[in-house]
């Protein structure tokens, strides 16, 4: 079939790629992530944010 100039790559994902907002890691469509104020992170970065912000000391 003629290519009709629309972007085929990730026709098989079921949702676009979603990039995590400090990292900028890919966060592939089985993975999960936090949903911050409208923005995507990966578990690693919200963990490492999350542990920065409710010091104790």
């Amino acid at each position: 079939m003629e290519d009709m100039g629309y972007n085929r790559h990730g026709d098989d994902l079921p949702e676009p790629k979603l990039f995590c907002v400090k990292c900028e890691d890919i966060i592939e469509p089985n993975e999960q992530y936090i949903d911050f104020d409208g923005d995507s992170w990966c578990l690693s970065c919200f963990a490492k944010w999350k542990e920065e912000h409710t010091e104790w000391s």
